[in-house]
């Protein structure tokens, strides 16, 4: 009785080693693909970070405007938060690598054990291929390791966003000169100026008033300064009126405390109120002092007193 033709790939299917008879040159590709599962694995993981983060691109996005001087602690964290996208230049490598073992598995499948070196050339490359390879996890554990550091810093630095210590501590302070009126501050950022005219006793008084905000405008940081040139006023009774003016003009304001003490060697007034803005209260910090014919007003709002004292501390005349 004649047996039946089979196939030649059929033939060939038989004639291929067992699972336990692979060249060693497949053994290690397969090695090397389950490694690289793994690897996927930890990045899937890692990948999650980006969900919480489009929200902050989203604050991040709103917050950039070409007229205002943008945060360097919010480009920073911006910057450290994108370099994890750097990541998918790994799953590239790997989706390359299963491709490339791909064709080999097809040479296999039509050539067998010929579509790869002897086990006896394999083992003579085998020490230089583990000294590459342990190379290559040194190197691919480290960016791992960096990017995982990275991620918990750019948290970190966004959640000191709301700390209540002051940002003229950090590197966000910025020395600011007004040739003008001469004087120099420390300001959280670029501050912005509005000139305006206040009408007092049938006098027209010309103010400027410098404003830098931060914490998402939760704290502003200010400088008035009122022009009294050619009015003869009363030092004392113009200071005070400063700091009831202050608390008169901002709704629901109350006036905590106030005394006289002295700055940079002028007579000063200090005060303490409270501010409340859609449900919360917030603290202003003001202190006065006249030079020149000129009154200055030091404020802060939404800052501690320390913070106040501080931000006060940098202010000195240029002229």
């Amino acid at each position: 009785m004649e047996l039946p033709e089979r196939s030649a790939r059929e033939i060939l299917h038989e004639s291929k080693p067992a699972s336990n008879e692979l060249p060693l040159q497949l053994q290690a590709q397969i090695k090397g693909l389950k490694t690289s599962a793994i690897i996927m694995v930890i990045i899937s993981i890692i990948s999650v970070y980006f969900i919480p983060w489009a929200v902050f691109y989203i604050i991040l996005a709103t917050k950039l405007k070409p007229e205002k001087l943008p945060s360097r602690k919010l480009v920073k964290g911006a910057a450290i938060a994108t370099l994890p996208l750097c990541l998918g230049l790994i799953p590239i490598l790997i989706d390359i690598e299963f491709w490339r073992m791909n064709k080999r598995l097809k040479e296999y499948e039509e050539i067998g054990s010929k579509a790869f070196i002897s086990d006896k050339e394999f083992l003579v490359g085998e020490p230089k291929r583990k000294k590459r390879n342990t190379i290559a996890w040194v190197i691919l554990l480290s960016i791992i390791a960096i990017f995982v550091v990275l991620i918990v810093v750019a948290i970190s630095s966004s959640s000191t966003n709301n700390s209540p210590t002051s940002l003229l501590t950090s590197e966000k302070s910025t020395p600011y000169t007004s040739a003008e009126h001469g004087f120099k501050i420390n300001f959280p950022g670029l501050p912005e100026s509005e000139r305006q005219t206040l009408d007092e006793s049938g006098y027209k008084i010309p103010y400027t008033i410098y404003t830098a905000d931060t914490d998402n405008g939760n704290k502003a940081y200010l400088v008035g300064v009122y022009d009294f040139t050619g009015i003869d006023i009363n030092e004392t009774g113009a200071l005070e009126g400063a700091v009831n003016g202050a608390v008169q003009n901002t709704e629901g304001a109350t006036l905590i405390t106030s005394n006289f003490s002295t700055f940079i060697g002028l007579k000063s007034i200090d005060a303490h109120y409270t501010v409340p803005v859609e449900g919360t209260t917030y603290d202003g910090y003001m202190k006065g002092f006249i030079k020149g014919g000129k009154m200055f007003a030091l404020i802060t709002i939404g800052e501690n007193e320390t913070a106040f004292n501080e931000y006060a501390n940098t202010f000195a005349f240029t002229q």
